[in-house]
């Protein structure tokens, strides 16, 4: 199973905790469901404050064209976006690393594009979210599940691994910081073991991503 968030009022928040400070790594399975437009950033993951321009998200930027981007607040909002456009309805494995020199964009497990990025300045304690963009409050209307976040860069293999549907508590497993699997309900417990639980409003069931849950 997974989750489809409606665009409006539909999300996921853990509580408020440190960032990694040194390196990080995210992957999650996405589906657009529909064209995204510019009245926001809509980004499905966040672990970050627009508001004190710090941490971590993926959304859409208009930086150097309008496409999906992962955000680094570092000494400045520093988006690395994509070579590759997403289309609609279809799912990807979208992934991140970074160790605070170069970050790495992953699609399927195959990096897509890197540049020079630093890691989030003034990282302090933010709430991770799923289906909005953090402080700012713009909402998703795509479909995510497995969730997995770490405190490493994760290798280019690991990453591989990742998007041919390994799960995440089999890549480093003593790195990971959280996992969400969003298989519905009305809590979403952290699989990692670190006990960062998400508190979900709204959202409805939809198909696990083509790979095994």
């Amino acid at each position: 199973m997974a989750r489809k968030y409606n665009g409006t009022s539909d999300q996921i928040a853990s509580a408020a905790v440190a960032l990694p400070a040194s390196a990080i790594s995210v992957h999650f399975w996405y589906q657009t469901a529909a064209a995204q437009d510019d009245g926001g950033q809509r980004p499905p993951f966040s672990w970050s404050s627009t508001a004190n321009n710090r941490g971590i998200q993926f959304n859409w930027s208009h930086n150097p064209t309008f496409r999906q981007a992962w955000a680094i607040f570092d000494t400045a909002y520093n988006p690395l976006q994509y070579a590759t456009a997403l289309s609609t309805n279809t799912w990807y494995g979208l992934g991140y690393t970074g160790d605070g020199t170069t970050g790495r964009a992953y699609l399927n497990g195959v990096e897509d594009i890197n540049k020079l990025q630093g890691v989030p300045t003034d990282i302090g304690v933010e709430n991770l979210w799923l289906g909005r963009n953090g402080s700012a409050g713009d909402k998703d209307n795509g479909i995510s599940c497995r969730l997995g976040v770490w405190n490493v860069a994760l290798s280019a293999s690991e990453m591989r691994a990742l998007g041919s549907g390994v799960s995440p508590i089999r890549v480093r497993p003593q790195s990971l910081v959280v996992w969400w699997e969003e298989f519905g309900g009305t809590a979403e417990p952290d699989w990692s073991g670190q006990g960062l639980n998400g508190t979900v409003t709204g959202t409805t069931i939809a198909d696990h991503a083509p790979v095994a849950p």
